[in-house]
């Protein structure tokens, strides 16, 4: 068991279609990612950018019990707050394109008060723990990331966990882990890192960027342990 209990929250990142989302939705995800407020050029991803009249239409079509996550590099809090509004969605999670920004938060409970926050701390040494434990006050769950150079997420590649772990055993909010996971290595990942949920982006994917169903089946179904 888990410290925040048995039940494994799965989220899919990086869904850029309606019918992805349903299929998606249909294997049982909890939570679906949309990438539709990252700028490139500011430390986004490259794959799964989707439009935020895409991103609105997806969410729209999505059936009860299945959060929407817009997920935002953008360097501009007024330009997050404009695009959650327009999109719809009821959970953002911020990758921080520079250093933490406790204001930021603050506006955005102000103009979006039901918006559940997930911040993102990417584990790139033992200086993580202590960034983790300086956004707890403002987080409603803190997502766990790999990075590579300029590039916040979907890198596909694995941090280590053992820093993870360690965030995990000293949080007071849910910990989300992601960074390379896959149907592969999944199972040692709960086991080693006892998450509350996890993320996964490229390891669901085709080599053309498209979903691959049967990945996200069995990506669920470990996590799940079904």
């Amino acid at each position: 068991m888990g410290k925040w209990g048995e039940k494994m929250r799965v989220k899919i990142c990086g869904v850029s279609t309606i019918e992805e989302a349903k299929r998606t939705a249909d294997l049982g995800a909890d939570a679906i990612g949309l990438l539709a407020a990252v700028d490139v050029k500011k430390g986004g991803v490259s794959r799964g950018i989707i439009t935020k009249e895409i991103a609105r239409d997806i969410v729209n079509s999505l059936p009860p019990f299945v959060d929407s996550v817009l997920v935002t590099s953008y360097d501009n809090v007024e330009k997050i707050i404009e695009t959650c509004k327009f999109v719809g969605n009821k959970t953002l999670q911020i990758c921080w394109p520079r250093d933490f920004n406790d204001e930021w938060v603050d506006r955005i409970r102000e103009n979006l008060p039901y918006m559940k926050i997930i911040n993102v701390v990417n584990v790139t040494g033992k200086s993580a723990v202590q960034k983790a434990k300086k956004m707890e006050n403002f987080s409603d769950a803190i997502l766990l990331d790999s990075r590579i150079g300029n590039q916040l997420g979907g890198t596909g590649r694995t941090h280590n966990w053992d820093i993870s772990r360690q965030i995990v055993q000293s949080s007071n909010v849910p910990v989300i882990l992601a960074g390379g996971l896959n149907p592969e290595n999944l199972k040692e990942a709960i086991k080693k890192v006892r998450p509350w949920g996890v993320d996964v982006h490229t390891g669901v994917e085709n080599p053309d960027w498209s979903k691959n169903y049967e990945k996200i089946k069995r990506f669920i179904r470990i996590a799940k342990n079904e």
